[in-house]
C-alpha cells in the first residue's frame, strides 16, 4: 500500500519545508499542527490542521471511510502548488531583497 497521509511541521511560522511540496505531488494528504497558526498556505480552519494526535487519528479515520472526501481534500491540495514554487522563481522573490542588501 503507498502512503496516504503525512503530519509535517513547519520549519517557521510562514514557511513549510519542501516535504510539504513532496507529498502534494506525491499525492500524499499532509497534515500540520494547530500551532503552526501562520503558515500562510493552510487556511486557519482547514480540516489538516490538527490538536493532537487523537485529532489526527479521527481525521484519517473519517477520511479512509468517506474516499469522497479524501479526492476533494487531494484536490485542494494540489491547488496551493503554484509553478513559482517549482521553477524557483518564488524563492528568488523572497531572497533578493536581502542579496540586494548584502551587494549594495
Amino acid at each position: 500500500d503507498k502512503t496516504k497521509y503525512s503530519w509535517n511541521q513547519a520549519v517557521n511560522k510562514n514557511w513549510v519545508s519542501q516535504k510539504f511540496y513532496e507529498m502534494i505531488l506525491g499525492n500524499v494528504i499532509c497534515f500540520y499542527q494547530e500551532y503552526d497558526t501562520d503558515n500562510l498556505l493552510l487556511a486557519h480552519n482547514s480540516f489538516q490542521r490538527v490538536q493532537d494526535g487523537i485529532d489526527l487519528d479521527n481525521k484519517i479515520n473519517l477520511l479512509n471511510s468517506q474516499s469522497d472526501q479524501y479526492e476533494n481534500l487531494l484536490l485542494e491540495q494540489r491547488s496551493l502548488i503554484k509553478p513559482e514554487y517549482l521553477n524557483g522563481e518564488f524563492m528568488y522573490q523572497q531572497i533578493e531583497p536581502l542579496l540586494k542588501q548584502i551587494i549594495i
